[in-house]
Parts: structure tokens; sequence; C-alpha cells
């Protein structure tokens, strides 16, 4: 639902709230309203993992976060004012006080489970802790019976959130901090003007930026990686451009010594600024007024051995908390909960050893903690966060319902049984110790050796590594019903791959090595020219922007045109995408809009792209097409019928550094000039990620339809799924994209899915059993929703996510669902077919024109790192397209662990409706061919 809210706009706030099946208590249901961590906007899908204990769950999106239905209006402000009011709303709703925009009441909406509003409590998941504490002191007057609050490792202090004292990422203490007296030594901070800032958490820094602090250990003047330390901040627009949010502190300290020079850099702000962005964002200031504001609030701070950011020894945000909210005189402050309901959470078939349940702490409340005790208190390494997140929200939530308020327990207040639920591995312990330096590490913006850890990895850093996601509960048996004379549609190829047909040389003296026979084999028809790594690249292409685009000679087609010729002139469609490959370590700013102007080192922009360069862009796009369809420049006349506008535009770092709206007017200027040169051509785009950021989707369809922009195809990628791998994500995206056209009256415009793929990095799961099953059933679901084309990334023998092995160039078994979906296609009439589900399950059946052949594709995804389970299969085939009398040939090709689709069985039957059983282990994939025998 939406509630109202000034700071949601017309829209108002996304709220989502979640009923369990039985309420935890025979009065109701307690609240836990759920604040994300980090510093985005956050959406209201977020992962419930109290509904098994019998809350309700309340989720929500900061003002403009979110995206299709749940989107919250408003304008996003970096978690400040308005991203507090939000939240005050959202409690306000929570507790009773504020009716939706329907008009209804929390109550309303999950009668008839009954809610108790008196028993409401917050959830701070790390930074969404500090929005916690403000709101309670800005706001708390509006609910002043908000009953708990429990903190996720929340950082409260000073610099805490930015990291100042040193985090997991960087695996070591900042030198310049003493954990055994709280001091940072401040007499070491300088500044270096040509120093790229260090981003606080998993954040990412502008390119363009320069000029940042660090603490100059040596005293050199000089910023020395191997010895000295960056101040890290929070880096983002809170609405006076782009800032580097440092500590008051650090500012203060650089004000009184005049670090800055006459000067002040655009993106280091005042001490003002810094102080009143502050106080919006650390809570630690506003723990007294909070606690007069809400008087009746129980408390809990959970910390672990192994911080899930910081790493000072002292866990100086912990004490902050907990002492902080001690001595402000609140009701019931702990450190950790009781280790009674930590038992009490833990799945019964999964108990704990021994050693590990005795280091369970088990601390009174309203103790005193110091920095040389909190260690003693905290939950051990090996633990899940979960496990002390569910036990902290259900004793705060009995206490408050049984009003019981001494220090410790014995057993837990209430005897509700959970519901089952899954919980992480026990972590492996062993944490980098206290003041741990990673060898190595970089000057701070230059790539060091290893794959970045704040970005996604690059296709050719993936690894791959089995995926651990919850497994589905999968039925003893299932029932599939065929209707031979039912005609539902037709069957299409979507066997699209990115690059190839060739292995193309990465290094100089590597051979050339040809996938083309390959690819034939495995139905591969449409290649995606996207990644090769310069050649069909604009700026290569095009190399000096100053240049003529009318002038022949300011174009370089050497390199694109053998990898267009290749895909040509060996029986391939040529799908063109326009733009620039995966920037990776490149050092040019292969990733500005075209037109871009930055300063001789890269980084600071001297010139944004307006409409003259996207014009100019276009033109440059309308000679690369001539040139491949029209013959000119000596080029040739190749039937590429479909062109892409861009790759990706909403990963910033990689593809894009301007605004949406500037990739709206590129791809204005680029579709019109290339629907001009050729009213045929398909064009189209975003080409956006699996994060599907409404900004690339609907406002880039709206804004297409209010400007009469072509827009003959909308792409997106997806590499396996959100949570939990799931082939009907595919669908689901398809289905919103579908409904965003419709909406907006692009009726005709086709959907593409341009990249996709098993998983990436850790996840990508492809070259195995699961893969291939999951590989069919994607194209299932991508046949279901209706996408007309897909491009899987990529077909050639690139690491990790090729179809094919680097070394041996031998086919990975996914590559078989393709062959699979190969044969499939000899059927291309579809019939209908039940049985399919939303977990993976998938049933595709079709037939020749004539009748001669009947298939059927039966997929079964099961992801798990537990080998699946056994499945009977039981198909009702009905109304064969042949007589009575007919004997019936029935051969079946299993895809699995052991098979690579190879003819398992083969049966001789007769009639026009047939029962076929077979009991198989998933994941597999299974292909029927029935044909019917002459003679006798």
């Amino acid at each position: 639902t939406h509630i109202p809210s000034r700071a949601g706009g017309r829209e108002g706030i996304a709220v989502r709230v979640l009923a369990p099946e039985k309420p935890r208590y025979a009065e109701g249901a307690p609240i836990a309203i759920h604040v994300a961590g980090g510093f985005q906007a956050g959406t209201a899908a977020g992962r419930p993992f109290l509904l098994p204990f019998g809350f309700v769950e309340v989720f929500f999106a900061f003002p403009g976060g979110g995206n299709q239905e749940a989107r919250s209006g408003g304008k996003y402000d970096f978690r400040g004012p308005n991203s507090i009011r939000a939240l005050a709303d959202v409690i306000r709703f929570a507790t009773g006080r504020l009716r939706d925009r329907q008009g209804r009441t929390i109550q309303e909406l999950v009668a008839p489970l009954h809610v108790l509003t008196n028993d409401c409590g917050l959830l701070g998941m790390s930074q969404g802790g500090n929005a916690c504490g403000v709101v309670m002191a800005k706001y708390g007057q509006e609910f002043p019976d908000l009953a708990f609050y429990v903190s996720m490792e929340s950082p409260y202090g000073e610099g805490i959130a930015n990291v100042e004292l040193g985090g997991r990422r960087d695996g070591r203490i900042n030198p310049a901090y003493d954990p055994q007296t709280g001091r940072l030594d401040l007499s070491k901070l300088a500044f270096d003007p040509e120093l790229n800032p260090a981003p606080a958490l998993l954040g990412r820094t502008p390119s363009r930026l320069r000029g940042a602090f660090y603490f100059d250990m040596n005293g050199n003047g000089r910023f020395d990686p191997e010895v000295d330390f960056p101040v890290h901040a929070v880096i983002g627009d809170a609405g006076t451009g782009m800032k580097i949010w440092y500590s008051p502190r650090v500012l203060r300290e650089a004000e009184r010594r005049h670090l800055l020079g006459p000067k002040r850099p655009a993106h280091i702000p005042s001490l003002q600024e810094a102080i009143a962005f502050w106080e919006w964002r650390n809570a630690a200031p506003s723990i007294p007024q909070a606690v007069r504001n809400c008087p009746k609030l129980a408390v809990i701070v959970y910390a672990n051995e192994q911080d899930h950011v910081q790493i000072a020894p002292d866990h100086p945000h912990i004490l902050i908390q907990v002492e902080g909210f001690r001595k402000a005189g609140a009701r019931f402050v702990r450190l950790n909960p009781d280790r009674a309901y930590v038992l009490y959470v833990l799945p019964k078939d999964r108990p704990l050893p021994e050693s590990l349940r005795k280091r369970i702490p088990d601390n009174d409340a309203g103790i005193v903690w110091t920095r040389d005790r909190i260690r003693k208190g905290l939950e051990p390494r090996e633990l899940p966060m979960i496990v002390s997140m569910q036990a902290a929200s259900c004793e705060l939530a009995d206490r408050v319902y049984k009003n019981v308020w001494k220090p410790n327990l014995d057993r837990v207040l209430c005897d509700f049984t959970p519901l089952p639920f899954p919980l992480p591995p026990l972590q492996r312990p062993g944490p980098p110790p206290p003041g741990f330096q990673a060898p190595g590490r970089p000057r701070l913006g230059q790539p060091p050796a290893g794959p970045l850890p704040w970005r996604r990895r690059s296709p050719a850093e993936v690894q791959t590594r089995p995926s651990r996601s919850r497994p589905v509960k999968v039925p003893k048996v299932r029932t599939i019903q065929v209707d031979a004379a039912q005609t539902i549609g037709q069957i299409r190829s979507l066997l699209g791959v990115n690059r190839g047909p060739y292995d193309w040389p990465r290094r100089p003296g590597d051979p050339l090595v040809s996938l083309v026979q390959s690819y034939h084999r495995f139905g591969i028809d449409f290649i995606r020219t996207h990644d090769f790594y310069g050649p069909t690249d604009w700026y290569v292409i095009f190399p000096d922007w100053k240049a003529d685009p009318e002038d022949p000679k300011a174009y370089d087609f050497g390199s694109s045109d053998a990898r267009i010729c290749a895909i040509v002139t060996n029986g391939f469609r040529c799908y063109f995408r326009l733009g620039t490959s995966w920037k990776g370590r490149n050092p040019k700013p292969i990733n500005d809009p075209p037109g871009t102007i930055r300063d001789p080192q890269g980084g600071r922009i001297l010139h944004r792209a307006d409409r003259n360069d996207f014009r100019k862009c276009a033109q440059i796009c309308v000679h690369i097409a001539r040139h491949y369809t029209a013959g000119w420049n000596h080029g040739f006349h190749f039937p590429i019928q479909y062109w892409e506008v861009w790759n990706e535009p909403d990963l910033a770092v990689q593809f894009w550094t301007g605004p949406p709206q500037q990739y709206y007017a590129m791809y204005e200027e680029v579709a019109r000039a290339l629907k001009t040169l050729n009213p045929q051509f398909q064009v189209g785009g975003p080409a956006c990620t699996g994060g599907m950021p409404r900004a690339y989707v609907e406002d880039f369809i709206r804004y297409c339809a209010e400007h009469h922009v072509p827009l003959d195809f909308f792409s997106w990628h997806s590499y396996g799924g959100r949570g939990v791998f799931n082939p009907y994500n595919y669908r689901r995206d398809a289905e919103r994209i579908r409904r965003a056209l419709d909406r907006y009256g692009f009726h005709q415009t086709k959907i593409i899915l341009s990249e996709w793929n098993a998983g990436i990095r850790d996840r990508l799961f492809s070259d195995s059993a699961a893969g291939a099953a999951f590989y069919a059933s994607v194209l299932a679901n991508l046949l279901d929703a209706g996408v007309a084309y897909a491009f899987q990334y990529c077909g050639d023998s690139h690491p990790g996510l090729g179809l094919h092995r680097v070394r041996t160039h031998e086919p990975k078994r996914c590559a078989y669902a393709f062959l699979a979906w190969k044969q499939l296609l000899q059927t291309p009439v579809r019939i209908s077919a039940t049985g399919s589900n939303r977990s993976g399950f998938n049933v595709v059946a079709g037939k020749r024109a004539d009748g001669k052949r009947v298939q059927i594709l039966l997929s079964d995804f099961w992801k798990s790192s537990e080998p699946g389970p056994q499945v009977t299969y039981r198909l009702q085939i009905r109304h064969l397209p042949w007589a009575k009398t007919t004997r019936v040939r029935v051969r079946r090709y299993l895809l699995d662990g052991q098979h690579l689709l190879e003819p398992v069985q083969e049966q001789i039957l007769q009639g026009q409706s047939l029962q076929l059983e077979y009991r198989l282990s998933i994941p597999q994939v299974t292909l029927l061919v029935l044909e019917p025998i002459k003679g006798p």
C-alpha cells in the first residue's frame, strides 16, 4: 500500500505489510518495522525473517525509492529530513495513528488477524539504526508508545558511518586511532589535492573528483598507501551537488589548520554544511531526546565479534549506543539478546556444538560497558547475524507483552512454536585480527592487483563456484497434461548469444579459434556485438571526437569489419550494439556520454555532453549503419536490422557517467536518425541491468511516448535472479516491461533480453546440471512472456560466463539446453501443456505442421548445495495427430549430471492417448520425441 506523507509527494510512501499465518500471542501479533541499511533509497521488498515467529513485518521505501507499483513518491535526500519524515509516518501508520491513502488502518489491512499496535518496534539494520535514533528524537512525540528498538551494529558516533577508524574492506585499523583510549590523532590529518577520495563502506567515487584527506603517518607530506591511511567519507548528493561528507571533526581540524588552502574544492563541504548533514545521519547526539520522546522504549544492541563493517577492536559504535541509551535512562537496555532466546530461535534439528553454545553471551541488562570489557559481551563470529536479530526481536516483543523487565531470563516468556526458517550455515572462525593490514594496498584512484571488492566484476574476472540458495519444496509427483489438438502459438528460437563466432585472440600470439561449427550445432542463430573490447565500440570506430562525422577518413572500421564479417558470412544474424564494451580497467573515459570533455588527467569534466553532441553521435551511428548495410566507405550490404543504443546506462561506473535524462536525449537523437536512414531498421534500448531501475524502464518509456521517439524494442539484462534463483523472475521482468509499454501505447514494441546467464561472479553455476535446467526453464519462461529474442552472455570461451570452456573450447553443460531447444524447434507448432509452476519446473510441447512428430520438453530446476530429490513425472497425452491404431515410438533424452542430452529409453506404444511415467532425480532436462511408426 501507500501511506500519505508530506515527504512522499502525491504518490505517498510505499509500504509492504506482511502478516503471519498465526499471531505470536492469543491477543494478536507484535509489529516490526524494518529500516534498511546503507544510504540508498531502498525498496519495500526486503527479506522477512520474523513471520515464522508470529510477527507482522513492515517494509518501506524512502522517498523516491522502490520500483514498479511499490515506488515511493517525493525526492530522495540521502537519508536526510525527507527520509526521516517518511520514516516517522511509517511508524505512525504501524502504531495505528495513520491510515493509508485508501483510508485503511494497518489493522484493516491484515484482518481478521489482530495486530498489537502498542507492541511495535524498529529494526535498524546498520545505517538504518541511525535513522531510527534520529526519527525518535525529531518526531518521537508523535508515537510516544513506540515499544522497542533493535540495532544491528549501527554506526553511531562521529565519523563511524564513514569508517574513519578502519573497516573490513581495508583489513586494518586506522593507525591514527588508539583503541585503548578511543582517541583519534587528528594532528596527522593532511590533504592531497590530487588524491581520489576514498568511499566509505561499498560506495563508489566519481572519477572526476580529486582532492581528499588522509592521515600522514610518516609525515612526509604525500600519500603513501603502504603507511598512510585515507579518510573515508560518505559520497553523494544531498541536494547541493556531489559532496564528500567528511565528519565534522575532520573538517574542524582542517579549517583550524587551513589544510585546504585559499580555494576549497567544490566537493569538500564547509564545517557548517557537514554539521547540518550529520545532524540527520548520526544518531549519537539524539539518544537523550529519543528516550525523552519515547519513554517506554526498550533497546537491544546487537554486536558480533566480527562486525559486518567496522574493525576497531573496542567497537566504539556499540559502546556509544548501549551506554548512550543506558545513561539516557531508557526503560531497558541490553547488549545482545538473552541466551535463552538465541537457543529458542535456532532450529531444533541444528543443535549447536557445545563449545559454541558456551560462548553465547548472556549479558545482564543495564550493566556498564567499557572498552576493555566490550568484547566479552559479543556474539561469537560463527553465529549468523539473523539468529541474534530474531532472538532480540522476540525477546523485546515478549517483554513488552508480558511486562517483564528483570535483567536476565532463564527461559523464553512466550510458548509460541516458530515455523521452520532456513538459516545460513555457521560461519567459519578466523577473521583478520585487530591491526591486520592487507598486503600491497594500492594508491587510491588506481586499480588494485585483484578484483575491486566494491563493484560488479567483469566477465573476465568471473569464477565458477557453487552457489548456496535456499531450496524450494518439491512435490513427489508432477502431473503433466498435453493436448496435441489444442494449438496455442509458435515456439521461437531465443538462441542468441553475445560475442563470437570465433574465440578472438586476447594476447599477441594467441590463436584464432573457430566456434562456428559448435554454434551451428547448438542452434545459435543471432549474435549481439557486445564486449569485443574495442571492435564495434563507437570510440574505436570514430577515434577523434573533433573530426568531421561526414569525412570517411575519420572512421576506422578495420577491427570491427572482421567481427561483423565473421558473424554474417557464417550464416548468423547480427544484432548491433551501438556503444562501448565493459570499461573494466580501461583508463579512458569510454563510459562518458559522447561529446564529454575532461581535463588532460581524465578527471574533472570540462564540458558536459549536450544535444549538439548527441546529434553528432547520431551522425556517427548513421554512418556506421551505412557502412554495414549500404556500402558506404568501402563497406558492405549486410542485412543488419536490429540496432541497440548503448549498454547498461544504469551501471554508472562501467557504462554511463551521465544522468538518465542525458541517455534519453542521446537515444532520441540516434533513434530518429537511424529511422530516417532506413525506416525498416529496428531501433531500441536501453539494455538496462537486472536491477531495472524505474528511470530506465517506466520513465524511459514515458519519455519516448511523450516525445514521440521511435522504440521498436525494449531491451534489458538479467543474470539469474534476485534472492533465491528462479527462472520465473525473467517472466516477471518481461511482464513488468510489457505493462509499461502497453500503458504508454507501445503495443507493438518487442521485448528483448540482450544479456542473460545463470548467475555472475561466485553465484555462477551454468556449467552444471542445475545450470542446464536453469537455461531450459529460462527459455520456457521467456517463451511464455512473449520475449522476441534473447542473447546469452556469452557464446564463446570467455572466462566464467562463456558457453565454451576457455582452455579446451568444449561446450559447457548448459549449452546442451540450447541443443534441446534447437531440437524442440523441429516441432514449432506449440500445443497445450499444463503442469509448469513458478519455481523452476516448466513444460513446453510442440508438433510438426504435418502431424508426424510431437515433442515435449521438461525442465526441472533445483539449485542447492545438497543433491536434489527424486520426482515422479506422470504425463497424460491426448489427441495425438494420428489414428488410434497407430504404433508410436517414444524416445527419451536426458540432460543431467551424467547425461548430455543422450537417449536413455525407447518405448513402442499405441494410440492417440498415452500415459507415461518416469522417476528422475532433479535437476534435469528431459526431451520426449513421439513419432508414428510406419508399416507393421
